[in-house]
C-alpha cells in the first residue's frame, strides 16, 4: 500500500476543541512592539519646547511692534495739536488708521488733531493718497454729516488737490446734506477748471437753496477768471438766461456774463 499522508498535529485545548498548531510564520507578533528611548524622548521634548518658545517671541515681537506703532501715530496727534509740525509722512495703513479715527473720535479735540494731521499728511509709499481722502469723505457711510463737512472743509479744502474736484462736485450736485455741499464746492474753488463750469453753471440756474447757488456762483467765477474758453462759457450763460424768469437767479448768471465778457 502506498504511505498514507501523516495526520495533522492537533492541540487540545482545556475546552476539550482542536486547534491546528500555528504556523511559524506567524510567530512573530503581528504588531511591533516599540521599546522606550529615552533620548528620542529629550529631542521630541527640546523641540516642543523650542515652538513653544518661538510661538510665544512672535506674539511678543508682535505686540511690541503695534505698541511702537501706536506710540509713533499717537505722536503725529500731539505734534498737530502743537502745531509744529510741516507734514507728516503716511503710508497707506497709517491713512486708514487716521480715517478710522476720524470716523469714530469721540471727542472734538481728536477728531480736531486727526483733521490737522491728514490736512499735512504726505505719502511715503507711492499711494494716492487725495483720491483715497476724497473717496472716503464723500462715499463712508460710517462719517456723521458734520465730520464729513469738517474733512472736506479742514482736509480736503486745505490740500487743494486736483484729484477732489471731481469726487466733490458730484457729491455736491447728487447730496442731500446742504452743508456738507456747500463745504464741497467752496473747497474746489481755487481747483475747479473748465471741466466743472458746466455742472456749476447747472447748479447757479436751477438749484432752489439760495446759499448753495451762490457757493456754485464764486467757483464758477474763479473758474471763468483763469479759464481760454470765456467766450465759449459766455454763450452757454446767455442760453441759460433766455429760459430764466426769476430775478433772483437771472442776476447771478448776469454776474457770470459779465465776468466771461
Amino acid at each position: 500500500m502506498p504511505d498514507e499522508a501523516p495526520a495533522p498535529v492537533t492541540t487540545t485545548v482545556p475546552t476539550g476543541r482542536l486547534l491546528p498548531t500555528p504556523n511559524a510564520r506567524f510567530s512573530k507578533p503581528l504588531v511591533p512592539v516599540t521599546e522606550s528611548n529615552p533620548k528620542r524622548k529629550i529631542i521630541t521634548l527640546s523641540l516642543v519646547a523650542l515652538l513653544g518658545v518661538g510661538v510665544v517671541g512672535y506674539f511678543l515681537f508682535d505686540r511690541i511692534k503695534t505698541s511702537r506703532e501706536s506710540q509713533r501715530l499717537g505722536n503725529m496727534l500731539v505734534e498737530a495739536a502743537a502745531g509744529s509740525a510741516a507734514e507728516f509722512q503716511l503710508s497707506a495703513l497709517d491713512l486708514n488708521y487716521f480715517l478710522e479715527l476720524a470716523a469714530n473720535a469721540d471727542t472734538d479735540e481728536k477728531l480736531k488733531n486727526t483733521l490737522a494731521v491728514l490736512a499735512l499728511a504726505k505719502p511715503n509709499d507711492g499711494s494716492n493718497m487725495d483720491t483715497t481722502l476724497a473717496q472716503f469723505t464723500t462715499t463712508s457711510t460710517q462719517l456723521l454729516p458734520e465730520v464729513r463737512e469738517a474733512m472736506i472743509r479742514d482736509v480736503l479744502a486745505k490740500r487743494s488737490s486736483t484729484a477732489a474736484v471731481g469726487p466733490l462736485i458730484e457729491f455736491a450736485r447728487s447730496t442731500k446734506d446742504s452743508a456738507s455741499a456747500i463745504a464741497a464746492l467752496k473747497a474746489i474753488r481755487s481747483t475747479a477748471g473748465d471741466d466743472q463750469f458746466e455742472p456749476l453753471l447747472s447748479i447757479v440756474q436751477f438749484h432752489p437753496n439760495a446759499e448753495f447757488r451762490q457757493a456754485a456762483e464764486e467757483t464758477a467765477t474763479e473758474v471763468l477768471k483763469k479759464s481760454s474758453k470765456r467766450a465759449e462759457f459766455a454763450k452757454a450763460i446767455s442760453k441759460a438766461m433766455e429760459s430764466v424768469s426769476n430775478p433772483k437767479t437771472r442776476e447771478p448768471l448776469q454776474r457770470l456774463l459779465s465776468t466771461a465778457g
